[in-house]
């Protein structure tokens, strides 16, 4: 399994320093895709999640970065995920009642 793969479930499970190094991954291109879009998506995740150092990656990725319109698709698909992520987790509990 790879690093990737593996930061991956752990973002899904709501860890938040593996949403933070997601967003440092897409933005470096390390292991996967040069992604400023996916970057900023996974570090407004991380920061929704509590992980503080995300909102400084935040803000140089829209200070320095991303146009407006990559700001906004980043953030539009941050909260796609964060709703997706709350329905799983409402079926989840509903399955243990």
């Amino acid at each position: 399994m790879s690093v990737i793969h593996k930061l991956t479930l752990a973002a899904e499970q709501g860890n938040s320093f593996a949403q933070w190094q997601l967003g440092s991954r897409h933005r470096d291109g390390d292991g996967v895709p040069q992604d400023g879009v996916l970057s900023y998506m996974w570090f407004s995740v991380a920061r929704k999640f509590g992980q503080k150092l995300a909102l400084y990656q935040l803000n140089d990725l829209y200070a320095h970065h991303l146009t407006p319109e990559q700001v906004c698709k980043g953030a539009r698909l941050a909260l796609d995920w964060l709703d997706q992520y709350s329905r799983r987790r409402i079926e989840e509990e509903h399955e243990h009642w």
